[in-house]
């Protein structure tokens, strides 16, 4: 069960295309007491149907990290009508306990 869920960008505002069959990342610096999960959500512009694709787990830490999760993939096999919402979500554990969920310089890279 999702303890926290937060989508970066909307449909009508912040949704954003990749470039088709480029390298592109998602950079983000966090520190986290609770498993995340990191993904999309792929909205097809034609019938506006959104479906949710997880890309990686994250594994609570203590300290600052950074990492680079790789969306190149998604970007080679996803239909190229498709637009997208970064969401992050804080998996709650089994245990239910709660915690510190810090995240910084969120970023979308691509090649040009």
């Amino acid at each position: 069960a999702w303890a926290f869920r937060l989508s970066v960008g909307r449909l009508s505002k912040n949704a954003f295309s990749l470039p088709i069959n480029q390298a592109a990342w998602l950079e983000l610096n966090y520190k986290t007491e609770v498993p995340l999960e990191v993904g999309v959500y792929a909205i097809s512009q034609s019938t506006t149907t959104a479906t949710q694709i997880p890309i990686c787990g994250i594994n609570p830490i203590d300290h600052w990290n950074k990492i680079y999760i790789d969306l190149t993939n998604l970007v080679s096999t996803e239909p190229i009508d498709d637009i997208y919402v970064i969401y992050i979500g804080a998996i709650k554990g089994s245990d239910g306990k709660v915690g510190k969920l810090l995240l910084d310089n969120i970023k979308l890279l691509t090649l040009e």
